[in-house]
């Protein structure tokens, strides 16, 4: 699959969630002014589309391509944590349903290969480099 651009979970699905998920993809360093955004259909994300290219954070002829089908790859890309997730039956605190996607995330990005100074094939550096992060007994 293609490279994780950005990785939101928000409280309220609304226009401000949007824009702040939009500038969190737009601000990393491998990302570059796209011709196309395509999201699905939230109501949010029209009026902050608008709101950055009013502000300039995004480009004027940016186009806005909305359907329920179109971001397919982008959903095929969590596949993983839906299949996680789903026999959990949800989470009882907001915590625990931000942190356990992140680190699926994050783990899924690190066997992708998009973590710098990691090889996607190296198993042994990558066991290393988790348990270096989470400060786990090697």
């Amino acid at each position: 699959m293609g490279q994780t651009i950005a990785f939101l979970l928000s409280a309220k699905r609304d226009k401000e969630a949007a824009r702040r998920f939009v500038q969190r993809a737009l601000n990393r360093e491998n990302t570059r002014n796209p011709r196309v955004v395509v999201t699905d259909q939230l109501k949010g994300y029209p009026g902050a589309l608008q709101d950055m290219k009013q502000d300039g954070a995004l480009g004027r002829f940016v186009q806005h391509r909305r359907g329920r089908w179109l971001n397919n790859w982008v959903e095929q890309d969590h596949r993983c944590i839906k299949r996680r997730t789903r026999p959990m039956l949800g989470f009882k605190r907001f915590v625990t349903a931000r942190r356990t996607p992140a680190g699926i995330e994050a783990i899924a990005m690190l066997t992708k290969g998009q973590v710098r100074g990691e090889p996607a094939h190296d198993i042994t550096a990558q066991r290393a480099f988790v348990h270096q992060i989470f400060g786990l007994a090697a």
